[in-house]
């Protein structure tokens, strides 16, 4: 057994390394076991949404700041209800680390 190997890569590197788990963000058009709506025309109300507030906000706040736009606007805008008043909830897991600003 060789008692001198690095113990990290940082030994080797000289660089700090995180877990592998980092900086990762996930985004879901509604929570797990509901339903994702869209409109016939114009597609999922998700990702319509989506589009315009990172096309607004992308040069002045961060992704997740953007995400609580986009799950506010679902979940409380009137136009974003089906006929019988259903709504959907987007949900985000990250683990960034950092601001991210696109």
């Amino acid at each position: 057994m060789c008692m001198n190997w690095p113990k990290a890569i940082s030994d080797v590197t000289g660089k700090t390394t995180g877990p592998t788990e980092a900086d990762v963000l996930i985004a879901y058009a509604t929570t797990p076991g509901n339903k994702a709506w869209r409109c016939a025309n114009s597609g999922s109300w998700f990702m319509h949404v989506t589009i315009s507030v990172f096309e607004t906000w992308h040069e002045n706040e961060h992704v997740e700041e953007m995400f609580i736009r986009i799950k506010d606007e679902i979940a409380h805008d009137e136009k974003w209800k089906t006929e019988t008043g259903e709504r959907m909830m987007p949900c985000t897991w990250s683990t960034l680390t950092k601001k991210l600003i696109i």
